[in-house]
């Protein structure tokens, strides 16, 4: 579990909660309380204490209810710990906040489809292809939604458009 939580935190999450990213994303910059609490959400996370930095980004949402970097923690933390429905309401409100920020909505995405429903699912990769068309993102996006596409048709009972979707994956 810990080596899950380090993996998250490098992968998912390390890339929202750079300082500079942080600070573009969300508007005001941090106050001192706030960075404080995230400054401790991230420390108990790189220790692996998933609860107790969930706590610290939920103490953040009390005082600062769009908090994005808080919002974003909180949302993958939560669905680390089993959290379903705080965790897609937290990572739903994040997407709210930030429209065009594909980092975001691709972890939606990617929550919807394990969590929610494919049709949730492809609506917010279409929104990344919309919104951020050139971004890194958009990539995982499409190749997500061509997933999910075949699969859908499949289960429709067209095995053949299934699988010319699923054939031009690669």
């Amino acid at each position: 579990a810990d080596k899950r939580l380090r993996l998250l935190a490098e992968k998912q999450i390390a890339p929202l909660d750079h300082p500079k990213q942080a600070q573009q994303i969300t508007a005001p910059p941090p106050s001192g309380d706030i960075a404080k609490l995230l400054g401790e959400a991230r420390d108990s996370l790189s220790h692996g204490d998933a609860q107790g930095a969930l706590q610290k980004y939920e103490a953040v949402l009390a005082k600062q209810p769009d908090n994005l970097v808080a919002l974003y923690f909180a949302g993958n933390l939560s669905l680390q710990l089993k959290q379903v429905k705080q965790g897609l309401t937290h990572l739903a409100r994040a997407a709210t906040i930030a429209p065009n920020d594909p980092r975001v909505w691709l972890v939606l995405g990617r929550a919807y489809e394990q969590y929610a429903t494919p049709e949730d699912a492809i609506r917010v990769y279409r929104h990344i292809l919309q919104s951020a068309p050139k971004s890194p993102q958009a990539n995982e996006a499409d190749k997500r939604l061509r997933l999910l596409s075949g699969k859908q048709m499949a289960t429709l009972g067209h095995p053949k458009q299934a699988q010319k979707i699923l054939e031009n994956l690669s």
